[in-house]
């Protein structure tokens, strides 16, 4: 038996029984194994029940952060729920009295964004873009990978050219996606 294994697994067990207990985890790629597509990633019931029976231990906070909207976690996991919700990057939380914004941002700002990224996005098969309440995500996984190149240096042209002229915005890239996102919203 490895003597590592045991010195790890006590002090994880230690860990689990302190209290009071915060469990912070992201969504995407932690809890869900990432998909082609957003809507493929997608809770089982066994996580949603794991969520449920996490969050109503006594003296424990679970947290999960994401960069999915709000009504997607709403859908995978309804309240009322004990666990804490962070959507959009940190642009909105969700605690008992519901969501909150954490920005303050026209909600409009992005629309002449999205509205170039569509075009690109059509022009790329397997291309989707996101809408967010915020922000945009234009995601990449599904195009070709003989296509992805053309793209992004497409994509990058039209980012930075807007990102340049909203300096409340910022651009992120991810796994296989390009978000322009409100600079004051982090899953931090």
């Amino acid at each position: 038996m490895d003597p590592r294994g045991d010195a790890e697994s006590a002090y994880w067990l230690a860990l689990a029984r302190h209290h009071p207990l915060g469990i912070l985890t992201d969504l995407d790629g932690t809890l869900l194994p990432f998909a082609p597509t957003p809507q493929e990633a997608r809770p089982t019931d066994a996580l949603v029940q794991l969520v449920r029976d996490l969050s109503a231990l006594p003296e424990t906070t679970l947290v999960i952060v994401s960069g999915r909207p709000r009504g997607t976690l709403d859908e995978y996991f309804p309240p009322p729920q004990k666990a804490l919700f962070v959507a959009e990057h940190g642009a909105w939380r969700r605690g008992p009295a519901g969501w909150e914004p954490m920005v303050s941002l026209d909600e409009r700002a992005v629309d002449s964004l999205e509205g170039e990224l569509t075009s690109l996005a059509k022009k790329h098969p397997g291309a989707m873009l996101e809408r967010k309440t915020w922000s945009v995500a234009l995601h990449y996984r599904k195009v070709p990978s003989h296509d992805k190149t053309g793209l992004l240096v497409q994509a990058a042209t039209i980012v930075d050219l807007w990102v340049s002229s909203h300096r409340d915005f910022e651009a992120l890239g991810g796994a296989e996606v390009l978000e322009v996102r409100p600079r004051g919203a982090r899953k931090a």
